[in-house]
């Protein structure tokens, strides 16, 4: 009788750690890549081609609750802007490549089952002809996902720094959860 009440205890316990083992899985940081080209606009267009980029966020930010309209989301990520040729008399200047290295937070409000709308800014450091100094970059986005593992981006980013003025682009492409 002793033993099998011990066995019954002893697979109750069992199974309970079975269970917390799978939801702490479950809550495990997953990765969502994001790739995207870059189009400048403004006076930035002027100097600089269409560029691209990739962002690192983690996924389960993406993914609200059901009752959960709005959730917080941070990332990581890199840009490239390819500099324009330019001829004035009878010599050609080529702009260097513009890149820009950031991290953001902001938050995310989901308006429909599929598609969002967020804001993110943070902190950045941009590389311009050999040069490299902080700026600040800010960028609002929509998201549709098209698939559970696969969603379609468009947005506006704005890098600035303190010594110039703020360079714009637009921003579109596709991130896929890992």
């Amino acid at each position: 009788m002793l033993f099998a009440l011990i066995s019954c205890f002893s697979i109750r316990l069992q199974s309970q750690t079975n269970t917390v083992a799978k939801k702490e899985a479950s809550k495990k940081a997953r990765l969502a890549v994001s790739t995207f080209i870059n189009l400048p606009i403004g006076i930035f267009a002027e100097t600089h081609f269409a560029g691209a980029g990739f962002e690192v966020t983690k996924a389960n930010t993406l993914l609200t609750k059901p009752n959960k309209k709005i959730s917080y989301s941070y990332n990581g990520g890199f840009d490239y802007f390819i500099g324009k040729k330019e001829s004035t008399s009878s010599y050609t200047y080529k702009y260097p490549g513009y890149k820009v290295i950031h991290l953001a937070a902001g938050i995310q409000y989901l308006s429909h089952a599929r598609f969002s709308i967020g804001i993110n800014g943070g902190p950045g450091l941009s590389i311009y002809n050999g040069s490299t100094r902080f700026c600040i970059v800010g960028k609002i986005a929509t998201r549709y996902d098209a698939r559970q593992k696969f969603s379609l981006l468009v947005g506006l980013k704005m890098n600035s720094e303190f010594t110039t003025r703020s360079l714009w682009n637009f921003y579109a492409g596709v991130s896929f959860k890992l």
